[in-house]
């Protein structure tokens, strides 16, 4: 999946640069709630990504790679959800255009990001299971892939 990470950095860059133009060019008064509700989410989304690149330390890689001696990490935020980076990835990009009301690029990230961003998810799940098997198995019903579990599921 090395082909979706450029693809996936053209559309993340296009998504802050559209905000900025819808902005510019829609004519639509600013709801100052939204804006200020998603410019505590885009922090929100900056602490949890550098929380969980911290929580990785040298295994952090902006590509979908498992290194020899890796081991699977389950501490810090990862204990809650297994990919919180891009769940960091999905605040931000729903956050950024709500800040200056662009609802037109809010959806155009829905449309356009997210079905990548799911596509290098399942990638990744596949790797790590063939990594790491029935550990990855157990952590997988421990913790949500992108938002906490409740309640853990139990063994299938």
């Amino acid at each position: 999946m090395r082909w979706s990470f450029p693809i996936m950095m053209v559309i993340h860059s296009g998504i802050f640069v559209s905000s900025a133009v819808e902005y510019m060019v829609v004519d639509r008064p600013i709801n100052y709630t939204v804006s200020l509700v998603a410019a505590a989410f885009y922090v929100f989304a900056l602490a949890l990504r550098n929380s969980a690149i911290r929580t990785l330390g040298r295994y952090f890689s902006l590509h979908i790679e498992i290194r020899g001696q890796h081991e699977l990490i389950k501490c810090g935020v990862y204990r809650y959800i297994r990919h919180p980076i891009y769940l960091a990835v999905v605040v931000e990009l729903l956050s950024v255009p709500l800040v200056p009301n662009a609802y037109y690029t809010t959806l155009a990230a829905l449309v356009l990001y997210m079905p990548l961003l799911a596509m290098r998810l399942r990638q990744e799940e596949r790797e790590m299971l063939a990594k790491f098997g029935e550990a990855y198995r157990q952590y997988q019903r421990e913790a949500g892939a992108l938002l906490p579990r409740l309640v853990p599921r139990r063994k299938t």
